[in-house]
């Protein structure tokens, strides 16, 4: 097999312990962020992780569509129906230490849930309006893991060692720069069912380059209960279908897909297999790949991991196709994968072509 196909799979790697860990240190620490909304996120399983099932909650009138382009920017008709049709009731305003967090607007399905949250301080707290690419309100203290957004369980205990999930929050425009008040949106999007799970936000920080200051600490916890069924979730028959990789075929055994995401297993044989590893050696044996280097100078070996997959991809009836945004895969006995990848935004599927999974067409219907 040539050397460059082996390159184009340097994506698809696995570290040791020791560079896993070390790696995990730097994900957790790092935050980023983007011109049109602030976001500083944190990851439980950045590296992988498994698939989801149905939720979830939202709002309760026919305002949670126009409140979303903020987030999401403009929608279309079928777009606002389904946020309209995703959302139900609210949770409560909780409030600590004189700060109020009061959600504005929530929505999820199949393992994804959004929350828009107003937070309003103490009277003569000033929210001043934060410019720039390095400057952002965060609902974390990057600096401190233990304070960090986390899924806790009914004990009050986090969901550590049970779920799989990754939280991101996002600091929306300021719609008045001279009060007290800001919205920021948490998503949630876990390889595992969300409903009875409760969100915890430790407070709420203000990150101006690398200054961080703490504007209120405490706990925040809004309860994710279920009041919606799997009714919009569509489960494909694509069982069968065969797509090409640069090690072989691989077959898809199961395929749903929702508003919010798509899951599907697939599968393939030995000799598939065996030519993957071909591909590991190859990489190691020639390229000497290097995961972590210490200030010493010392270094921490990776060990690389080729999983043969293809990209999927959903087609809109306008040619167009919809982004990912990141997801989860697992590895199970015989060479069998569960994924499942979330979609930038919520999709309407009446407006949706097919899926493309590799060369692949996969209809809708």
């Amino acid at each position: 097999m040539e050397k460059n196909v082996y390159q184009n799979e340097l994506n698809q790697v696995r570290y040791t312990a020791e560079g896993k860990a070390a790696l995990k240190t730097a994900l957790l620490t790092q935050s980023a962020f983007h011109s049109s909304r602030r976001r500083c996120g944190w990851g439980r399983r950045s590296l992988a992780g498994v698939l989801a099932a149905v939720l979830l909650i939202g709002t309760a009138t026919a305002v949670a569509a126009p409140l979303w382009e903020a987030y999401f920017g403009s929608l279309s008709a079928n777009e606002r129906d389904l946020m309209e049709e995703l959302s139900g009731e609210l949770p409560p305003p909780v409030t600590c230490g004189g700060t109020t967090m009061k959600p504005l607007a929530a929505f999820g399905a199949d393992g994804v849930f959004y929350l828009m949250l107003e937070i309003q301080t103490p009277e003569g707290t000033m929210l001043p309006l934060l410019d720039g690419e390095d400057a952002c309100y965060t609902l974390m203290d990057g600096k401190n893991l233990e304070n960090r957004i986390t899924l806790v369980n009914s004990n009050g205990l986090e969901e550590a060692e049970f779920l799989g999930y990754m939280i991101a929050d996002d600091y929306l425009e300021d719609l008045d720069p001279d009060d007290n008040r800001i919205r920021m949106v948490v998503e949630i999007h876990a390889d595992g069912t969300l409903v009875g799970k409760t969100l915890r936000i430790p407070g709420l920080w203000e990150i101006n380059g690398e200054e961080t200051v703490a504007i209120a600490e405490g706990e925040w916890l809004f309860p994710i209960t279920e009041s919606m069924s799997q009714e919009l979730v569509w489960t494909l028959d694509a069982a069968g279908l065969t797509t090409e990789t640069p090690y072989g075929p691989i077959v898809m055994d199961s395929l749903r897909i929702s508003p919010v995401r798509v899951e599907y297993t697939y599968h393939y044989d030995e000799a598939v297999a065996e030519a993957a590893k071909e591909a590991e050696r190859a990489i190691q044996e020639e390229d000497a790949v290097v995961g972590m280097v210490g200030e010493d100078g010392s270094t921490t070996p990776m060990a690389v991991s080729i999983t043969p997959s293809a990209k999927l991809s959903l087609v809109m009836e306008d040619g167009s196709q919809m982004e990912f945004n990141g997801g989860f895969s697992s590895l199970g006995s015989g060479n069998r994968h569960q994924v499942s990848t979330t979609f930038a935004q919520p999709v309407a599927l009446t407006e949706a072509d097919y899926l493309l999974w590799g060369e692949t067409r996969i209809p809708l219907t």
